[in-house]
């Protein structure tokens, strides 16, 4: 049962790193950070698939593969934290501090010289010396997964009490890192459990564990298709063909940017079509033919323009002391990096820049 709980959590991760990766130049730069956590759990979910298996069937060149792929078990907990900072503070490639990846590295060493040993004597000390070594240093990789997720999540709630709009765009991410939080504890336990032989509450932990995985990469998955403006920077959605009726007008088009404007619609980070559909009245089809033949854009184009030019009222406000990361969120963007991208394209300067130019601007014609 386990081999097969381990082979369809695995692929589930691997699906959506794959995924990420195909879309990239179409989604937000955080998610590929996210990327290479699932990447790293899902390779370590396939090597456990081939550790599952009676070791007398399985070629002993694939149990070393799955020995080297085992390694990615120190790999991916720093970039769930490496996500938490660029969607709470933003993050720069440059900024990253390479002793993240230590244990890493060592558990690499360790795993290769494993099997580089052990494929000339696996009877000589020097090959047991390691193997403990590998065993023991195991250990260590539940404090670095429990604690950058427990880092993440605090991350999240201290972001959450500054900003309310946060919360409601990132709700799916607080509750996915506390289910790797239980994850890991069920499999904490299940360690400890073996090594008291306590054998049949270490399966049953094990079992629920992995379990807990594929709910969670299954959910992760279905955020993405429930929400897709939370991993898309430039998203195209395909509506079919638009047919010309007299729903397609300039004045529906009109009514359709007051109905956004003055209900303060484009402040709802995850609004969709259907939304706007349901206060117009209109089919999706018809919303998004108007945003297409009047606006000369997708929808995400649409909305964004109206949140650019909220960003620039409260941005050039010298009575207003928000920060850039507060006034993102208060204009309806969920993340800094589609902020800084999308106002840079619309704007020509980043955030930052246009504040300076305003706040210098009011301070000559003042004096």
């Amino acid at each position: 049962m386990s081999v097969v709980l381990f082979a369809i959590a695995g692929f589930n991760f691997l699906f959506l790193t794959f995924f990420i990766w195909y879309y990239k130049s179409r989604l937000d730069a955080s998610y590929y950070l996210f990327s290479f956590f699932l990447l790293g759990k899902g390779l370590t979910l396939i090597s456990n698939v081939v550790f599952s298996l009676d070791a007398n069937h399985v070629p002993s060149q694939l149990i070393n593969v799955a020995i080297i792929l085992n390694s990615m078990l120190f790999f991916y907990a720093p970039f769930i934290y490496f996500f938490s900072l660029e969607i709470c503070k933003g993050f720069s490639y440059k900024s990253i501090n390479y002793l993240h990846f230590l244990p890493f590295v060592v558990f690499l060493i360790l795993n290769v010289s494993q099997v580089v040993i052990g494929s000339m004597d696996t009877n000589s000390n020097l090959f047991q010396t390691v193997s403990f070594l590998k065993n023991k240093f195991t250990y260590f990789y539940f404090a670095q997964v429990i604690g950058y997720s427990v880092l993440s999540y605090k991350l999240l709630i201290d972001t959450e009490k500054k900003d309310s709009k946060f919360k409601a765009s990132f709700k799916w991410f607080k509750a996915l890192i506390f289910v790797f939080i239980v994850v890991w504890s069920l499999f904490l336990v299940s360690s400890i459990s073996f090594e008291l032989q306590q054998l049949k509450v270490s399966k049953y932990s094990e079992i629920l564990g992995i379990i807990s995985l594929i709910v969670l990469s299954n959910t992760t998955l279905f955020a993405l298709l429930k929400n897709p403006q939370l991993f898309y920077n430039n998203l195209t959605l395909k509506m079919g063909s638009v047919e010309n009726n007299e729903v397609i007008t300039k004045e529906n088009y009109k009514k359709l940017c007051d109905i956004v404007l003055e209900n303060g619609l484009f402040r709802q980070a995850d609004l969709k079509v259907s939304d706007l559909s349901t206060q117009m009245g209109v089919s999706t089809r018809n919303v998004s033919g108007l945003i297409k033949t009047y606006h000369d854009g997708n929808f995400y184009d649409f909305i964004n323009s109206f949140r650019i030019e909220e960003a620039k009222k409260m941005l050039a406000d010298e009575n207003n002391d928000m920060t850039i990361l507060s006034i993102l969120y208060e204009s309806g963007f969920n993340s800094k990096s589609v902020f800084n991208t999308t106002f840079k394209k619309v704007v020509g300067i980043t955030p930052s820049h246009f504040r300076e130019k305003n706040l210098e601007l009011q301070f000559y014609n003042n004096s």
